[in-house]
């Protein structure tokens, strides 16, 4: 099974354990809102100056 380090841990990412957005690799456990910790999905989040958040917690942001 081929592994791949996480781009903010440095950790390695097995191709189960993992999210690619963007060609970015995260653990799915680190791939959470930056604001409430809540998951969120490849399909469900906003990244705004280099944080993620899910789409509930960025339209408080903002």
């Amino acid at each position: 099974m081929k592994s791949e380090k996480y781009f903010g841990c440095k950790n390695t990412v097995y191709p189960t354990k993992k999210v690619s957005v963007n060609g970015i690799l995260y653990h799915k456990s680190c791939f959470k809102c930056s604001h409430g910790g809540c998951v969120i999905s490849p399909s469900n989040y906003i990244a705004h100056e280099g944080r993620l958040y899910c789409k509930h917690h960025h339209i408080q942001l903002i």
